[in-house]
């Protein structure tokens, strides 16, 4: 007859499925982390260069220069809608004269930006 399995033959019979288990989650999770890291798409030099000077009339709660910005988004065919919907969102703040905010959007779409490029 066969062999009666000992305790410390079903202990690793049983964790070697846990354990296979734990690998393939962990690997699951690196995956669908790179996948969405990944996922921001990257910003153009036009609309960096335009965040970029929206930061600086933020940052100094300039609306004179604010209206050029304003103006120079609204004249551009090269932006993407994504981006033309992140920088007019800060436009609404900034126009709204919450400096504040509209100051940490434009630095945290810029510090996106850099990340991403550097991503790729």
């Amino acid at each position: 007859m066969g062999r009666q399995p000992t305790p410390a033959r079903l202990r690793h019979a049983t964790s070697m499925p846990i354990a296979l288990t734990t690998v393939a989650a962990t690997l699951a999770l690196v995956l669908l982390y790179w996948w969405v890291r990944g996922a921001t798409p990257p910003m153009s030099e036009r609309a960096y260069g335009i965040a970029t000077a929206l930061y600086s009339v933020c940052d100094r709660e300039d609306m004179a220069r604010l209206e050029e910005v304003e103006r120079l988004v609204a004249g551009d065919a090269e932006l993407s809608d994504q981006e033309r919907k992140e920088i007019n969102q800060i436009l609404a703040l900034a126009r709204a004269e919450d400096w504040s905010k509209a100051s940490g959007r434009a630095r945290a779409l810029l510090r996106n930006a850099v990340k991403s490029a550097g991503s790729n």
